[in-house]
């Protein structure tokens, strides 16, 4: 009737009720202390995480590892462990060697992107690790702050990139003065989508603000940020999510208006440049309002913005608008 660990030679077995269960896997305890079996034998050779009883622990070479606190893997995932056991309820930074990895809800997040905070400081994390060689603009979810070397710099005040692309926004002892919610929330917009070119465009109404990222899901970096004009309240700009569809070079307005490099969002809704009187070329505008709601639904961008867009943006581009 023997249940438990027994002993043939140098090797030990998991017995129940006197004879060796070759079908078990998994961990046994014998004593104070607990064993990896596999198939029904103590594997000293096993290193890793083993699941028990819908808990996870940390088993080095077959025996449950109490003491051990920092990451340990399952297949190709990474977990932390904290004396033995791995620990669901941490997310921040955690130690293996010379590195550092962000663990969110206990797993090792090699998705995640941006600010960490571990004391008093704060870290930028890229795909998971903590990149001590990048220096710039970067996001905690809320706010844009300045990294020098891997490490918020309180100090700076200056100019600086997002990830050495685009724009160079102020900065000011280590944040990044104005349009700081407006932007980071775009990024957060754009970070989880995807998009069937190497651009996204987001545009905030209520912040009258445009926003284009280069990259990928998951990857987006800054190109551009623009002021803009969207629709008045009695004939607003369209929300939602689009694909840029056609283009052209101008069209023409009213009684003497003309706009200038415009491209297509959806039906009569498109980018496009400040109001111009009809010349030949864009020479003299009618109507410069920026950084309002008073268009007739389009997004109006200061001249060199509309190219840059009409240029660039490739037809399919995703715009997301809210």
């Amino acid at each position: 009737n023997y249940t438990g660990l027994g002993q043939s030679g140098n090797d030990w077995y998991y017995i129940v009720k006197g004879r060796v269960n070759w079908g078990y896997t998994g961990l046994v305890q014998r004593g104070n202390e607990w064993f990896y079996i596999e198939n029904g034998k103590l594997n000293w050779n096993h290193s890793g995480i083993v699941e028990y009883n819908k808990q996870w622990f940390y088993v080095e070479r077959g025996r449950l590892n109490w003491n051990y606190t920092g990451l340990g893997q399952s297949g190709n995932d990474w977990y932390y462990i904290e004396r033995g056991r791995v620990n669901w309820g941490y997310t921040g930074l955690v130690q293996k060697g010379n590195e550092w990895f962000y663990v969110k809800g206990g797993k090792l997040d090699w998705s995640y992107t941006g600010l960490v905070q571990k004391g008093n400081e704060w870290f930028f994390v890229r795909n998971g690790r903590l990149d001590w060689g990048y220096t710039g603009l970067a996001c905690n979810g809320e706010y844009y702050f300045y990294v020098k070397n891997g490490r918020l710099d309180w100090s700076y005040s200056g100019y600086a990139q997002i990830d050495g692309q685009g724009e160079y926004y102020e900065v000011r002892n280590g944040r990044l003065v104005g349009g700081t919610l407006t932007l980071a929330k775009m990024h957060g917009v754009a970070n989880n989508q995807d998009s069937p070119t190497n651009y996204i465009v987001i545009v905030d109404r209520a912040a009258h603000r445009v926003g284009v990222f280069k990259g990928s899901k998951y990857n987006w970096a800054d190109a551009k940020y623009y002021k803009c004009c969207v629709g008045k309240p009695s004939t607003p700009t369209i929300s939602g999510t689009y694909y840029i569809k056609s283009r052209g070079k101008y069209f023409d307005t009213g009684t003497k208006g003309r706009c200038w490099y415009f491209t297509q969002i959806n039906g009569n809704y498109l980018f496009h440049s400040v109001i111009y009187d009809r010349q030949n070329s864009p020479k003299r505008i009618i109507d410069n309002s920026m950084d309002a709601a008073v268009s007739h639904g389009c997004v109006r961008l200061d001249l060199e913005n509309a190219k840059w867009i009409y240029d660039n943006i490739r037809n399919n581009t995703k715009v997301i608008i809210y």
